[in-house]
């Protein structure tokens, strides 16, 4: 039988005088076994509202699917030592792979909780209450539509342009004129290059009907996606838009339509609930918030 072998009183002598530390710093350091580091669940707890919860929303998953390189065709599709696919097609493994790495996100419930907490507080910016139902940054809002560097910036070019008027008088007018008619120009020229090159590319990422049937047999799982659906006072609309939601072409069990409707709003939601929801359309009420849905 093997024994565990405990510390001579001479290595402990010797360990005490070359590190120079204390007698309790030792045995916390060397005779003691490490402990898990549990500060994030005692320094912050579920229920504190201001929880930095940006560090861990922001993941680093791209939107689409990075290239990488082709492997080898072989069969079986399933490798007997490992249990992996073995894919044949180089775009099957690229959504395989990035498929995996999305669905393998995962958030702790502190920080959960406090976006959350985040998204129900209440802002009062000067003598208004703004309630977004989402976390509110008030520098990054429309109650911010100049900045003070803009300010200053522009008050630079003012004087500098009042200085120039005294002094050059029509020269300065002339100028003024040109640099006009060129900002208008350039800008016009930009804005054509642009329209004429996003007529020619193809937005979001195309996938076409072999590559997901390849993915389904392989057992991929694809994401879960909660579509939001704000509606105020649109009965009109209701049939058509509930018929455009069930024609998505998405396994059912993997995603959620919420519509949501204002407090006051009963007879689009009375309109929603005649329509015969399937058991994966839920129909919300967003209580009164001082922004309305539209």
């Amino acid at each position: 039988m093997l024994e565990e072998q405990k510390p001579t009183s001479q290595f402990k002598n010797s360990a005490r005088k070359e590190s120079k530390i204390s007698p309790l710093q030792f045995k916390k350091s060397v005779l003691e076994p490490a402990q898990p580091d549990l500060q994030f669940q005692e320094d912050k707890p579920s229920h504190v509202p201001n929880y930095d919860y940006a560090h861990f929303l922001t993941v680093n998953i791209p939107t689409t699917p990075p290239p990488i390189t082709p492997s080898l065709a072989m069969s079986p599709p399933f490798s007997p030592e490992t249990s992996r696919p073995i894919f044949t097609d180089p775009q099957v493994e690229q959504y395989y792979l990035w498929l995996q790495q999305n669905n393998a996100v995962t958030f702790p419930d502190a920080v959960i909780q406090a976006y959350e907490n985040a998204a129900l507080e209440i802002k009062q910016i000067g003598s208004q209450s703004v309630r977004t139902f989402a976390p509110f940054r008030e520098e990054t809002s429309a109650f911010h539509v100049i900045t003070i560097k803009q300010i200053v910036f522009l008050a630079l070019l003012c004087c500098l342009w009042l200085i120039g008027l005294l002094a050059l008088r029509l020269t300065m007018v002339t100028v003024t004129i040109g640099a006009i008619t060129f900002l208008y120009i350039f800008g016009f020229l930009t804005s054509s290059i642009l329209v004429t090159k996003s007529s020619h590319k193809k937005s979001g990422e195309w996938i076409s009907e072999k590559i997901i049937q390849s993915l389904d047999q392989l057992g991929a799982e694809w994401p879960t996606y909660t579509i939001l659906c704000p509606l105020f006072k649109e009965v009109a609309v209701v049939p058509q838009f509930v018929e455009a939601m069930r024609a998505l072409n998405y396994p059912a069990h993997k995603l959620q339509v919420l519509f949501l409707t204002e407090q006051s709003d009963a007879q689009t939601r009375i309109a929603l609930e005649q329509m015969r929801l399937p058991s994966n359309f839920i129909i919300l009420t967003v209580p009164k918030g001082t922004i309305p849905l539209k």
